[in-house]
């Protein structure tokens, strides 16, 4: 009778052990992987979906976490955006690449004279877009001089 009990007393630590290191080693990397994150400190112009879709805006302080760089020379981000007062119909992807990225970059002299021209820009965000150096001194002046005249 003693020689059955301990093998069977064995495993059944051994199995214990087992089932406590993996649940161990889960919630380890759960809470220990943190996605590396980007804070926006200048809008991006962001564009995609539909083809007659218009430009937008992605503001200043917007979370972006990083995904994965490609070697054309893009990184993806991921962005987590929470909806309220609607209830979005979801469904599972049929296609093959399902991905349907947007696209978004630094604000140039003409984006930011579209921008003006169609988007609401308010007195923040223009200021954040003058900021971020991406616009010359001598393009500002001029995109203030055609504004004035209009």
């Amino acid at each position: 009778m003693k020689t059955i009990v301990a093998p069977i007393f064995k495993s059944i630590v051994l199995i214990a052990l087992g089932i406590v290191i993996g649940v161990a080693a889960m919630l380890y990397r759960e809470f220990n992987t943190e996605e590396p994150v980007h804070i926006l400190q200048h809008p991006l112009m962001m564009v995609g979906g539909d083809a007659d879709s218009q430009p937008t805006l992605l503001p200043k302080g917007t979370a972006l976490y990083y995904e994965k760089g490609y070697p054309e020379g893009f990184v993806m981000y991921k962005m987590y955006v929470n909806v309220e007062g609607v209830m979005l119909e979801t469904h599972k992807p049929t296609e093959k690449f399902w991905l349907k990225p947007m696209n978004a970059f630094p604000v140039q002299d003409m984006q930011l004279r579209e921008l003006a021209d169609t988007y609401p820009l308010s007195k923040t965000q223009l200021a954040a877009i003058l900021e971020s150096g991406q616009i010359s001194k001598d393009e500002i002046r001029a995109l203030l001089q055609e504004f004035s005249r209009d």
